[in-house]
Parts: structure tokens; sequence; C-alpha cells
């Protein structure tokens, strides 16, 4: 029988692709919430680092196309060939 977990997570997540740098490393985004994102790249990282993280949005006319922040690690994971990476925000703001 399987079990069931309950997300624990409090903010809605969205199934978004989009490029991602973590400390400076090309990643790709998977999900984005308000409280933090999950990506994949070819390094790993240490549970607990903290890293600065950019985001960039395709462009828009007059709309905001990068948010910057940083996140602390929460999880990393073999996925697919590559390392995920599950961040908390310490903070984002629209860049």
């Amino acid at each position: 029988m399987e079990s069931q977990q309950p997300d624990r997570r409090g903010a809605h997540r969205y199934e978004l692709r989009l490029v991602v740098t973590l400390a400076g490393i090309r990643a790709e985004s998977r999900n984005l919430s308000s409280s933090g994102l999950y990506a994949v790249c070819d390094q790993p990282f240490d549970e607990g680092a903290d890293l600065p993280v950019e985001i960039f949005f395709p462009r828009a006319a007059n709309e905001v196309r990068r948010v910057t922040g940083t996140g602390s690690v929460t999880r990393v994971s073999p996925d697919q060939g590559q390392t995920g990476v599950g961040l908390r925000w310490k903070e984002w703001r629209f860049a």
C-alpha cells in the first residue's frame, strides 16, 4: 500500500522552467514559489549553504525581467543525471 505524505510546503508551487543562476552556476528551475524554488544543475551544493540566486524571466514589454535574492539549500538529490537543488528563500526582490 502506498503511503500518502502530506505536502508540508505552505506556498503554492508553479511548475516553471526558467534560466536560474545559483552562486553563478547556470541552472534550470523546475518549480518556483514565494517560499523557495527547486532547480537542476551540474554542480553539487552543500545542504545549509546560502547561495546568491538570479531568476531570469522571458522579456515582455514593460515588465520586470529578473528576480535576485539569497536562498538556503534545503535539499540536494540526483535528478536525471544532474543535481536537484531545493532552496528556501532568505530574501528576494525584483531587479
